[in-house]
């Protein structure tokens, strides 16, 4: 393999956050609010959430993305939800995704993992693609989604116009 993954650690918030920065300047989805999301991440690492940083074979770090451990009612087995996944546009194309997938596996695996799983928007052909391609099946589920509070509007409409 020509990729690593470590565990990321309150160090790296700030690689964090700079790849979700570009991340959402290229999917322009909201505005993005620097110290919020140095915020939410830290905080998430405190919690049930793994960031993973990417690493190529010449040790550069070339994107990130979280894994957060969810609960089953009817299994011991562990699901987990990946999320923030972020490949630098110079990495893209490469092979890159699946092996990172792997690695995830092996990761969930030793953790108690049985399925990896995440949120991709049905008109995102491209992603959806990829994530077929890396061996995840899109099952059909729809996301539905209640919002309240201060910024529900916007919240809504960012979620139901993408």
């Amino acid at each position: 393999m020509t990729v690593t993954i470590r565990e990321a650690t309150q160090q790296d918030v700030t690689t964090i956050v700079d790849f979700l920065e570009v991340m959402q300047d290229e999917l322009q989805a909201l505005a993005f609010d620097k110290q919020a999301f140095t915020n939410s991440v830290s905080q998430s690492l405190k919690e049930n959430v793994v960031w993973f940083l990417f690493i190529d074979e010449k040790g550069e770090t070339f994107g990130t993305c979280h894994l957060q451990s969810l609960h089953n009612y009817w299994r011991m087995e562990r699901r987990f939800y990946c999320g923030g996944f972020y490949i630098k546009m110079t990495h893209r194309g490469r092979g890159h995704f699946r092996e990172i997938n792997d690695l995830l596996k092996d990761w969930a695996t030793e953790h108690d993992g049985v399925e990896i799983y995440g949120h991709i928007h049905n008109k995102n052909e491209k992603s959806l693609q990829t994530f077929k391609t890396a061996g995840f099946n899109d099952i059909g589920y729809s996301l539905c989604v209640r919002y309240w509070g201060e910024n529900a509007e916007t919240a809504f409409h960012l979620a139901s116009s993408t």
